[in-house]
């Protein structure tokens, strides 16, 4: 589904990195409304709702509940989402995990800042 002329997709962050997270923050808020930045799986669950991004770019390592765990879940709501991982791991078995909970895909964190 595409955004409206003029309207920008919403987009929510779920980063465990703080600094990564707020360098995501400033490239994808010009292009993407931004309607959450989070650190913890817990806390998107709890606003999922209420922000209902189209969009969400997701760390596989977060503490608490993982990003393959949040994305099956977020796959389970009435509201969907398109998620990405976002992810360091190189695996080809978390990589086909995190497809098999429902990631539409995945993007490779570089590992220079």
């Amino acid at each position: 589904r595409r955004a409206a002329p003029g309207m920008r997709r919403r987009l929510a962050l779920l980063e465990a990195d703080e600094a990564l997270r707020g360098r995501l923050e400033c490239i994808l808020g010009s292009a993407f409304e931004l309607v959450i930045s989070c650190r913890l799986a817990a806390d998107l669950c709890r606003r999922w709702a209420e922000v209902r991004p189209e969009i969400v770019l997701v760390d596989l390592a977060l503490p608490g509940m993982g990003g393959i765990e949040w994305i099956g879940w977020a796959t389970q709501q009435p509201h969907r989402a398109l998620c990405i991982a976002h992810t360091v791991f190189e695996d080809p078995e978390t990589i086909f995990a995190a497809l098999r909970a429902g990631a539409a895909g995945y993007l490779r964190k570089g590992l220079t800042a």
